[in-house]
């Protein structure tokens, strides 16, 4: 499958967290970035974080349709990918998502554990996970524009 536009409406999720560990490094993110059948987009960011590293923030911002169809570009993906299956009952690690839905089509989703991330053979996930991240970043930092 090769990229193409998305068929709205369209979305682009991540979810993820850093599972059980020491409460001073926890997080848990959530990204939405959701196109309607016209009109611009918008992002909510939902951060839960402890207090030591800035404490839990939300935000939402609108951004163009030409940019969530850039996103789209480089988020995008044929087929689901499950790097942590379900029946592999992982104690105290986290199950992350990256899924895109658009109309007409199944749902897809990039399943992974944040270790996933680190290994050379996953570069082209680690990027699509940190496109979304970026825009969660420049999201929470207030920008009131995101062209």
């Amino acid at each position: 499958m090769t990229r193409r536009e998305p068929r709205p409406p369209a979305r682009v999720t991540l979810v993820e967290s850093s599972g059980p560990v020491s409460p001073r490094y926890q997080y848990a993110l959530t990204v939405e970035v959701t196109w309607p059948s016209d009109g611009d987009a918008r992002v909510r960011v939902t951060h839960r974080r402890p207090r030591a590293a800035g404490g839990d923030a939300e935000a939402s911002t609108i951004i163009s349709a030409e940019r969530f169809q850039r996103l789209w570009g480089e988020v995008w993906f044929g087929a689901s990918t499950d790097l942590a299956p379900a029946d592999d009952h992982r104690i105290g690690v986290s199950t992350n998502r990256l899924s895109l839905e658009e109309a007409g089509a199944p749902q897809r989703a990039f399943t992974y554990r944040l270790h996933h991330l680190e290994l050379d053979e996953n570069l082209q996930w680690r990027a699509r996970v940190a496109h979304v991240k970026a825009l969660a970043d420049e999201v929470l930092a207030g920008s009131e524009q995101c062209p």
